[in-house]
């Protein structure tokens, strides 16, 4: 006689559940396993704001938008002007590229002076 219910059968079950468990974790990027996308670090995001915009990158932002966790990278680009790169971070995709008004943009200027951002052209917005 045997018994559908061995301990062996119910560790089998219980593998076959944590398993589909870690997978849908990974999947939907929840739980801290090894799958999970890793923080993106201010040096990553600058590079990635630096290949969008050639220039500097002088300051990193974070912040939550919508649920949405968002890092802003300020490039001086070669005009002198500050542009504003936003990266989602999870998944490094490059959501806006603007130029910071003056009072945004902070003390990121030559010398410590904050330098007037002109207007784009309407061909460049």
């Amino acid at each position: 006689m045997s018994n559908s219910h061995s301990p062996k059968s119910g560790r089998t079950l219980a593998m076959r559940l944590g398993a589909g468990f870690l997978a849908l974790s990974a999947a939907l990027g929840i739980g801290g396993g090894a799958h999970a996308q890793a923080r993106l670090t201010d040096a990553e995001a600058r590079q990635i704001a630096v290949a969008r915009v050639p220039g500097t990158a002088v300051h990193v932002e974070r912040e939550v938008e919508h649920g949405r966790r968002i890092v802003e990278v300020h490039v001086r680009d070669a005009r002198g002007h500050i542009m504003g790169v936003e990266i989602d971070e999870l998944t490094r995709a490059i959501l806006k590229v603007d130029e910071e008004e003056a009072d945004e943009a902070g003390d990121h200027g030559a010398g410590g002076e904050e330098h007037e951002s002109a207007e784009l052209p309407a061909h460049n917005r």
